[in-house]
């Protein structure tokens, strides 16, 4: 992700170290992180403090996004301005988060619009269920 420093000067952001490899990791993390796991990564380079200010600055701005799976964390993911939004499946099992892909459910946010004359109508969409491994493993201490 070459364009880090860039994206960072035209939200007016200053380019730190920690700035560019925070991003960085969300870019080649592809899914959603929490904050523990984050700031673990990060631990020896940054205090949690540091991470935390960082992503929400990042939210603000419009270069994260914060979602939340019913599990009391904050899980980030970098937006990608090339696409709408998207939306997940949480294994209920192991935690691990999939991407579906782009959403596909935006038409309702128009005609919630047209309907009820809401403005600036989003939603939020996740699923649940247990991944393809935990049911193998699953499987495996049943025999």
């Amino acid at each position: 992700m070459d364009g880090i420093s860039s994206l960072l000067r035209s939200k007016g952001l200053r380019v730190t170290r920690i700035r560019r490899k925070l991003l960085e990791y969300l870019y080649k993390k592809k899914t959603p992180d929490h904050f523990e796991s984050i700031s673990q990564a990060f631990e020896k380079e940054s205090d949690p403090a540091t991470i935390y200010r960082n992503l929400q600055c990042f939210q603000r701005l419009g270069i994260v996004e914060a979602h939340s799976f019913g599990d009391k964390k904050t899980w980030y993911s970098l937006v990608d301005y090339n696409k709408s939004h998207k939306h997940f499946v949480i294994c209920k099992t192991c935690k691990k988060v999939f991407e579906l892909g782009a959403c596909r459910w935006d038409f309702l946010n128009k005609y919630i619009e047209e309907k009820y004359k809401f403005k600036n109508v989003t939603h939020q969409l996740e699923f649940f269920g247990i991944c393809a491994n935990c049911q193998l493993t699953r499987n495996l201490s049943r025999a």
